[in-house]
């Protein structure tokens, strides 16, 4: 069984937690509303990224936006969502995110991104449910940085697997 870079402890991994850990600091949270909120992103992800494995920094350089991009229209709308714990929306959405990625971050069972359509068709079905279920501007972004890497990943061979 193929060793997957989601794996608790690897560095794909923590880079992610610490992505999440950025998500909860900010989203309904008082620091939404902070002056230079996003200079105080910005330098939470410079850790992030210092974390994650080279190879990855795109897909956090992403995520990063998709979280930027999900900080301003809270802020543009006046919206101040309820802090993330079990049960709320981003809690919810980041619980359905997280299994896609550990599927399919490194390829098929055998750890390579095949040639054939059965898998990225399997892909896109389960990123197109996890954007129906939750139909907001966010939800696709993260669904379209995952893909985005996946394709990444495909076509320079990438695969993480220890």
């Amino acid at each position: 069984m193929k060793k997957c870079t989601f794996e608790k402890g690897t560095p794909f991994y923590n880079a992610f937690n610490g992505y999440y850990q950025i998500l909860r600091k900010y989203i309904g949270t008082d620091l939404l509303k902070a002056d230079n909120l996003f200079d105080l992103v910005k330098n939470d992800f410079s850790f992030v990224t210092s974390i994650c494995p080279y190879d990855c920094s795109s897909y956090m350089n992403a995520l990063q936006f998709a979280l930027e991009a999900e900080i301003l229209r809270c802020r543009q709308c006046n919206i101040s969502p309820e802090t993330i714990r079990k049960g709320c929306f981003y809690y919810e959405l980041i619980a359905d995110y997280i299994p896609i990625v550990k599927k399919y971050i490194d390829g098929d069972e055998k750890g390579i991104f095949p040639e054939n359509d059965e898998f990225w068709e399997a892909v896109i079905t389960e990123v197109d449910h996890f954007y129906a279920n939750y139909k907001t501007t966010y939800a696709k972004d993260l669904a379209l940085a995952f893909v985005n890497e996946l394709d990444r990943r495909y076509h320079s061979r990438i695969c993480l697997c220890a």
